[in-house]
């Protein structure tokens, strides 16, 4: 499957927020030698990965502009796409370039005892928490169109009529 880039018209099918001539030339400027040397099917596959990760762990404030677009944005707020979503695409497929973007969260479990005086001893035993921000910087950059989902939370409220 090719790439097929977002626009900012809501594009039915679209798989990257960004293409090739624009990753080619923001790395350029960044001076990002990883990128100059990747293939041209590596640079696909880092801009998709990219988006899909912004499409998945990324929520944005407003419902796409169109029904049958591939991704989250545009929305119906926007006239176009929006400038952090593209450098948030260009940046994180620099890091896709060397592996997946998410991996398999390890979690350990800790354990604490202490002796007390007299009475015996006390253990406790606690899985690690959730995992924090992979990507701060790119949380920040999307900070004033987009949350980001939190795994494994419950969303509470009251419901009032």
């Amino acid at each position: 499957m090719p790439i097929i880039v977002e626009t900012g018209a809501g594009v039915e099918g679209a798989n990257s927020f960004a293409s090739i001539v624009e990753a080619d030339d923001f790395h350029s400027l960044r001076n990002n030698t990883a990128w100059a040397s990747a293939t041209s099917t590596e640079k696909t596959a880092a801009l998709v990965n990219a988006s899909d990760y912004l499409n998945t762990f990324y929520v944005a404030s407003c419902g796409p502009l169109s029904a049958s677009q591939g991704l989250q944005w545009p929305t119906m707020a926007d006239s176009g796409l929006p400038a952090p979503i593209r450098a948030a695409t260009l940046s994180l497929a620099l890091y896709a370039l060397s592996g997946p973007l998410t991996g398999r969260v390890e979690r350990g479990v800790k354990a604490t005892s202490q002796k007390l005086d007299g009475v015996g001893e006390t253990s406790t035993t606690f899985e690690d928490s959730e995992p924090g921000d992979a990507f701060p910087a790119i949380t920040a950059m999307l900070a004033g169109i987009a949350s980001t989902k939190q795994p494994g939370t419950i969303r509470m409220g009251r419901l009032s009529r």
